[in-house]
């Protein structure tokens, strides 16, 4: 068995069966939801929920597709399809047993984040698969605030902005930011609060504060689970995949290396270090 949990740990999972496929997926909805540029899912046949299920939020982001989260910390979590009889997707961050299965490619590729950068040699497909061209139809939200840089949940009932030059932006691979965006790594981009505000819906933000962590937390628009920002007193912790608009900066760096998921290669060129970088 392969086992599976939230954040918090209120939710709790083992996958049955074989694991059939391995995807990065850089769809606008992923990339909200998991606040990443990419997520990462894995298909399999069976889920055994063993904890928590009761408190699984599902919304709908497409036909016959609902992403599921957890309602206390807003970890993504597996969904059955409904397309197709007793099939699992699985976001691979949020496993917690090692894997033997390895990414085989990327879908939806060119719906990709504007300031990502495919680095890896996997076969790149525009739909689900070399045979599929379909894309993804959704709205783009790019260009709503002027001199500003916006971002919003999927459901549309949040959204926020940013104005001035971000301070820095980085990819994190620590347990917990993977655990609880569920994917390979966080993608988060730094801005002082003065330059940030809130547009609409501030009020369907939960904040989820992690009792064993001295800052650790995660937020989340509690209708559709999309990672939203962080507001703390020196900072605005921004998850870069929730972005409208071009954050107009490079990742500054890999950081906590040394807890990297083991199914993922870094590829790019970036400054990578092992635990928290350098002061």
């Amino acid at each position: 068995m392969i086992r599976g949990s939230c954040l918090c740990g209120v939710v709790t999972y083992e996958i049955h069966g074989q694991l059939q496929s391995m995807t990065h997926c850089h769809c606008s909805m992923c990339r909200k939801i998991h606040g990443t540029p990419f997520a990462t899912y894995i298909g399999v046949k069976g889920v055994h929920w063993l904890t928590g299920q009761n408190n699984i939020s599902r919304y709908e982001s497409s036909k016959n597709f609902h992403r599921c989260f957890c309602d206390q910390c807003g970890s993504v979590l597996p969904e059955e399809s409904e397309d197709a009889t007793d099939c699992f997707f699985v976001p691979a961050g949020g496993l917690i047993d090692p894997i033997q299965i390895r990414p085989q490619s990327h879908i939806f590729a060119s719906s990709a984040a504007s300031w990502y950068h495919i680095a890896d040699d996997l076969p790149r497909h525009n739909g689900y698969s070399a045979d599929d061209d379909s894309g993804i139809d959704q709205a783009s939200r790019a260009g709503a605030h002027v001199n500003a840089v916006g971002g919003s949940c999927l459901c549309g009932e949040v959204a926020y902005r940013y104005r001035g030059e971000p301070n820095f932006m980085m990819y994190c691979h620590c347990t917990r930011c993977r655990q609880v965006k569920s994917a390979a790594h966080a993608s988060n981009v730094f801005v002082d609060p003065e330059k940030f505000e809130w547009v609409k819906g501030e009020q369907q933000v939960v904040r989820y504060k992690l009792p064993a962590a001295e800052r650790f937390g995660n937020s989340f628009c509690k209708t559709c689970g999309s990672s939203m920002p962080r507001v703390l007193p020196t900072m605005v912790v921004i998850p870069a995949g929730a972005l409208d608009d071009d954050p107009g900066i490079e990742p500054r760096g890999h950081i906590y290396t040394a807890s990297k998921a083991e199914w993922f290669d870094i590829a790019d060129e970036y400054p990578q270090f092992a635990e928290g970088p350098p002061a």
